[in-house]
């Protein structure tokens, strides 16, 4: 299967893989159009990867958004697990802060830096699949404002 042949796969038989959710200054939320020649070209999603043997999901999470966009990341919570029911992959999703907000995206892997409102997010039609139940855990995970 072309999906797995570059993704190391974990002891379950399934690529583990994460992504990360982090606003700027103004409240968007840092997402990416995927490059040609990567799975799923020309997607729009939240920056993550393949989660390397021996590396946690934090880890990852910060190496992968550091790789596609140029950015710094810390990590603040878990909100997210999904297994895709058609392909052999299950992600975690989190929040991070980013530490840095000018993008030098590696165009090998991304096509364009996006910064969305969650509204601009879920009405895209190029928007990877199942982003929506990320978002509804990232709400749910939000600080409340009074």
């Amino acid at each position: 299967m072309a999906f797995m042949s570059k993704r190391p796969v974990q002891a379950d038989g399934r690529v583990h893989g994460c992504i990360v959710a982090a606003q700027n200054q103004d409240g968007k939320w840092l997402l990416i159009r995927r490059a040609k020649g990567v799975a799923m070209a020309g997607g729009i999603c939240f920056p993550g990867g393949a989660i390397e043997h021996g590396e946690t999901h934090e880890q990852a999470g910060i190496r992968e958004i550091r790789e596609e966009t140029g950015l710094v990341v810390t990590y603040d919570k878990e909100v997210w697990h999904f297994e895709y029911p058609d392909r052999p992959l299950t992600l975690w999703g989190w929040l991070g802060q980013l530490q840095t907000f000018n993008p030098a995206p590696d165009p090998n892997e991304v096509s364009e830096i996006l910064w969305l409102n969650f509204d601009e997010i879920t009405s895209n039609p190029d928007v990877l699949p199942y982003t929506d139940l990320f978002i509804e855990q990232i709400k749910a995970n939000l600080p409340t404002t009074v």
